[in-house]
């Protein structure tokens, strides 16, 4: 209504005109529909390149251990399995976590600078997943919330401080920028 009286206003419209709403339900809801069934397809393409390359690194995982470690890492889905499938559909939704972030940090460790090969990201005392704030700090476990670094760092350095408190906090900051400008743009 605010936009009608602006309009009849600003004179672009007089009270006479006929305003016709047309809503388009149905396309929207069948697009929106291919959109996700296309967004799914893309997520199980990926998800099963990543298996592949993970199933190198760690040999003795199953069709059915990385199937429950998609779940649980998609959906926190870990009912009704023993307590050793569950462990290993848990360290598969970790590899899976770490190699999404160590792809999105173009392969290196945001602290340090340094590039991880991938022959160490599944290397549980060479690559760490850090929370960027801490846990303790903050209680948030999102992959938003995570990086993926060298091990070393996360545990001498780093501890239990957010990067700002880090001494080599503005390069960090450089690192980080491509993002920023993602967020930018999409704001």
């Amino acid at each position: 209504r605010k936009a009608i009286n602006a309009m009849i206003a600003e004179g672009k419209i007089d009270e006479d005109t006929r305003i016709v709403v047309e809503t388009a339900r149905e396309m929207n809801d069948a697009n929106w529909r291919r959109a996700i069934e296309r967004y799914q397809k893309e997520r199980e393409k990926e998800n099963a390149a990543i298996a592949e390359i993970i199933r190198e690194f760690r040999p003795d995982y199953t069709d059915s251990d990385i199937e429950k470690g998609r779940l649980l890492f998609e959906q926190n889905i870990n009912e009704g399995t023993s307590r050793d499938a569950k462990l290993k559909a848990e360290r598969f939704a970790l590899d899976l976590q770490k190699y999404k972030l160590w792809k999105e940090q173009n392969f290196q460790c945001l602290y340090t600078g340094k590039h991880i090969n991938v022959s160490d990201l599944f290397n549980d005392s060479v690559v760490d997943i850090e929370h960027t704030i801490p846990r303790s700090l903050s209680f948030d476990d999102s992959l938003s919330n995570k990086t993926v670094c060298y091990a070393h760092f996360n545990r001498y350095t780093k501890n239990n401080q957010i990067p700002s408190e880090l001494s080599n906090y503005n390069v960090i900051l450089q690192r980080i920028q491509p993002w920023r400008g993602k967020l930018e743009h999409i704001m």
